[in-house]
């Protein structure tokens, strides 16, 4: 399971981290990649066979960074350094999902699937 990293906007985290990641390697910053996976339910219309479990891999990236903090340790304050992740998934990181031929039939099936059972979820 991937650590708890705070969710910020583009924004906020360039303006947050602006410093870290336009000198990465002051920090030993290392890009990691991470794959998770959204699933949803394909239900039968009528409702005579089992669900079908669909998942889509979706990548996010951080930067795991170290960085300089104050910490107090016996009533006195002491410089450490502490690992942090940075999380940097945009807009592209996964758009070859989307854009390979290879993967089409599966994002059709998953994004109907989606909207068949937000529908049949309305309905009930």
């Amino acid at each position: 399971m991937a650590p708890p990293t705070p969710v910020y906007s583009k924004a906020e985290i360039a303006k947050r981290y602006a410093k870290i990641l336009e000198t990465p390697e002051e920090h030993e910053c290392t890009l990691m990649l991470l794959t998770q996976y959204e699933c949803t339910f394909k239900i039968d219309s009528e409702r005579r066979q089992a669900p079908k479990i669909l998942c889509m891999p979706f990548k996010r990236l951080f930067q795991r960074c170290q960085i300089t903090v104050m910490e107090k340790v016996d009533g006195h304050k002491v410089q450490t350094k502490k690992w942090i992740n940075i999380e940097v998934t945009d807009e592209t990181t996964n758009e070859e999902l989307f854009k390979n031929e290879e993967y089409r039939d599966q994002v059709a099936e998953f994004k109907g699937a989606e909207q068949d059972l937000k529908r049949l979820m309305e309905e009930e």
